[in-house]
């Protein structure tokens, strides 16, 4: 299955990918809405797992487990989603975790892709014609798309985490994005740590609106060889009582 896209890495730069993911994992969830500020997060966005203690995952492996083919790449393991009046939180546990790869590949990369189908239907979204040659893809929605950059001040280097949210019309192509994030953003809504990344979708821009069940997907990089790279399970956020 082949696969072309243009994400916003603090840089433009061209990147072709191929990769096959033919078996998915299935599971299922229920996020309660939790009662927060209109100002304030949930979560404290630092790539740590205190926060998620007692936080059941929503994919105990995210994509394939074992030891990646290409020693540069990152594992995703746990994954876990919780979601408040504003915002769809996900945390990536990782191995190694991006400070530590970064110590001996410094360089950018990706982590992964999620998809929403956020009406539930394969018939609706992106299809194969938009370049997703798998009906694996078929009907979703949303896709946001996760990278890791590096950034150079006077010849110092240092890792960037970032993500960029596409509609499907068009392909999920650049010029439908929904939200862009980054590490060098004052503000931002993503931030990587010892344990992992953590993330805070903006449910108004994903266009996702509690109380609902829909179907996600995780295309995990580091098995770009691998027939094991995605795992599927159906997620629900409930409304607060």
């Amino acid at each position: 299955m082949n696969r072309m896209r243009v994400p916003a890495v603090l840089a433009a730069v061209l990147v072709v990918l191929s990769y096959s993911c033919q078996k998915s994992e299935k599971t299922e969830m229920t996020l309660r809405e939790e009662t927060a500020p209109a100002t304030s997060l949930l979560f404290k966005l630092d790539g740590k797992a205190d926060d998620w203690a007692g936080i059941e995952p929503f994919w105990m492996e995210g994509g394939a487990s074992g030891p990646t083919p290409d020693e540069s790449s990152i594992d995703i393991k746990q994954v876990y989603f919780k979601n408040d009046a504003q915002y769809l939180y996900v945390f990536m546990r990782f191995s190694p975790s991006i400070e530590e790869r970064f110590k001996k590949y410094q360089r950018g990369g990706y982590i992964g892709d999620l998809f929403f189908d956020i009406d539930n239907s394969p018939k609706t979204g992106a299809n194969a014609a938009e370049g997703y040659e798998s009906d694996l893809y078929k009907g979703y929605e949303i896709m946001v798309a996760i990278q890791v950059g590096v950034y150079d001040e006077s010849g110092r280097t240092s890792p960037t985490v970032s993500y960029d949210s596409y509609s499907h019309e068009g392909g999920f192509r650049g010029v439908n994005y929904l939200d862009q994030q980054g590490t060098l953003r004052g503000g931002s809504l993503i931030a990587h740590g010892p344990d992992g990344i953590e993330i805070a979708l903006k449910l108004e821009t994903m266009k996702l609106t509690p109380p609902m069940t829909f179907r996600a997907m995780l295309a995990e990089f580091a098995r770009v060889w691998d027939e094991e790279g995605c795992s599927v399970g159906q997620l629900t956020l409930e409304a607060a009582k």
